[in-house]
């Protein structure tokens, strides 16, 4: 079944991974912070549910909270479907954030983009071997 709220919040995620590549964050090291730190955990879980009133007020949020550094930057695409299926995965799946970041990396999902895109959500968890 169709989750809105859940579609919502994972676009509002896909959409602020699209703003930290606009802004020239390195892609890694902004996946990093997100999986590592208390703020970032808090957005990926949907416990700080207020940050998803806007992927603008999130990104600057995370902007206030954390270094950014400049470096490699995934493109648009790859940004906006990584971003929808951490929040995806975080709803989904019984396993904790090291496991996830370990087996979803984003140089993985990356490289995979490609058939993953053209793929259901739940087959790329599956992939991943995160269900």
């Amino acid at each position: 079944m169709f989750d809105r709220f859940l579609h919502q919040e994972c676009s509002i995620l896909a959409n602020c991974f699209v703003l930290s590549g606009k802004d020239k964050w390195n892609s890694e090291d902004f996946v990093r912070k997100l999986f590592h730190t208390e703020w970032g955990l808090n957005i990926l879980k949907g416990i700080s549910i207020n940050e998803y009133a806007c992927e603008r007020f999130m990104y600057e949020g995370l902007v206030n909270y954390n270094k950014k550094t400049e470096g490699e930057v995934y493109p648009e695409k790859v940004l906006w479907y990584c971003g929808y299926l951490y929040r995806y995965i975080f709803a989904h799946s019984k396993c904790k954030p090291s496991e996830i970041y370990k087996k979803a990396s984003l140089k993985k999902i990356a490289k995979r983009y490609g058939f993953y895109h053209t793929q259901g959500w739940d087959y790329v968890l599956a992939d991943l071997k995160l269900i």
